[in-house]
């Protein structure tokens, strides 16, 4: 069996996120197929799940205490250790991976926000991302997008990746499934907030729309007693900051939630709102959808193509115009309903099964492709 190494880095251990749910879920899924070894490069405090143990060995790598470290490493220390573990193709799920070393390259981009949205970025990211960016596209031996309109980004930002671009969507993560009645009493029990609400499910930043959301939530809370439930992260304080101002909005913050706690939310809330100005994929609507919650978003990104005709749309920034919405499914219970009904064949387009086996055939397409000379090193029988 072929060697896949996993370039984890980027995880920092213990934060849940989208691109952990993505990277995590895709890894289940591949050792599924039962086609590859994997060696796995994650930053200590990771474990490797116990069902995946006798196909994944984990290399503990450092904490990193920034990104500037963490990039060295990766460029430097990282090659190394794959030509130690005789690793034929690297994967990267992170947006960036080694470019130097001897084994073949994949690398999966989830969204060009620095280039889409430029004011909503912090100028140091996104000039990491566009020089790594750059850099990623010329060196790997393929580029994965997770989107349709992420990959037209990536053209219209004219990365030099040719023909090796493909596009492999996501999917809900494990733990969210409609409710049952045995779900009722166990998801009453797990939620602290008191119905009605609707709820965003977010690392809130700028390009989120929080001034939208905040400005909604007060309308909801004050004109009919819905609050809003923020499941998610403030890493630069976007949603304090707007907070601050807002005076009593309704919203209720919850941060570090577990899946079946996030999963009970979904099924109780009125709807999930996301309302952000761009996004490369939106997993929170797939995760709603298979969860019978209706969804309120946009149509920039990647969000209409994720939604499909199972979602109502509203435009960033108009926060009337999402708070009529939502009452609009507070009031209409069998417009709701439907809505809910349409969700479950929309977000059952996408799967981790289909996503493994077309990730796994760009791995062989990128395998068979190797140049004769960089065959593996004969085997180390202390490695795996």
């Amino acid at each position: 069996m072929n060697v896949i190494g996993l370039n984890f880095s980027f995880l920092p251990p213990g934060i849940p996120g989208g691109m952990a749910t993505y990277s995590w879920s895709l890894l289940d899924a591949l050792v599924a197929l039962n086609r590859y070894r994997f060696v796995l490069y994650a930053q200590a405090g990771h474990v490797v799940p116990e069902h995946l143990a006798d196909h994944v060995r984990l290399v503990t790598v450092p904490l990193f205490g920034g990104r500037l470290k963490r990039v060295m490493w990766e460029q430097t220390v990282l090659p190394v250790l794959a030509l130690k573990d005789r690793v034929d193709l690297m994967f990267s799920p992170g947006n960036a991976g080694p470019v130097l070393g001897r084994f073949a390259k994949v690398v999966t981009i989830h969204d060009l926000i620095y280039a889409m949205v430029p004011d909503r970025v912090d100028r140091h990211q996104a000039r990491y991302r566009r020089v790594m960016d750059v850099m990623t596209a010329r060196t790997a031996d393929a580029v994965i997008s997770v989107s349709e309109a992420t990959a037209n980004d990536i053209r219209f930002c004219k990365l030099p990746v040719g023909g090796r671009l493909h596009v492999v969507p996501e999917a809900a993560g494990p733990g969210f499934s409609a409710a049952t009645p045995d779900d009722d009493p166990i998801d009453r029990a797990m939620i602290t907030v008191a119905e009605p609400f609707v709820m965003m499910v977010a690392s809130v930043l700028p390009h989120k729309s929080p001034r939208m959301v905040v400005d909604a939530a007060a309308t909801l809370w004050h004109g009919a007693g819905i609050r809003t439930v923020i499941l998610g992260t403030d890493p630069r304080g976007a949603l304090a900051q707007t907070l601050m101002a807002a005076g009593n909005t309704g919203i209720v913050c919850l941060y570090g939630v577990p899946t079946p706690v996030l999963a009970a939310y979904y099924r109780r809330a009125l709807c999930l709102v996301m309302p952000s100005e761009y996004e490369g994929f939106g997993l929170p609507i797939l995760e709603a959808q298979i969860s019978g919650c209706p969804v309120i978003t946009t149509r920039r990104g990647a969000l209409p193509e994720v939604a499909g005709d199972a979602a109502i749309f509203v435009e960033p920034g108009n926060a009337a115009a999402m708070a009529d919405a939502v009452l609009g499914l507070y009031h209409d219970t069998a417009a709701r309903a439907a809505l809910v009904a349409r969700g479950f064949p929309n977000a059952a387009r996408f799967s981790w099964e289909q996503a493994a086996e077309r990730t796994a055939a760009i791995f062989d397409d990128c395998l068979a492709r190797r140049p004769r000379g960089l065959a593996r090193r004969p085997a180390d029988p202390r490695v795996l």
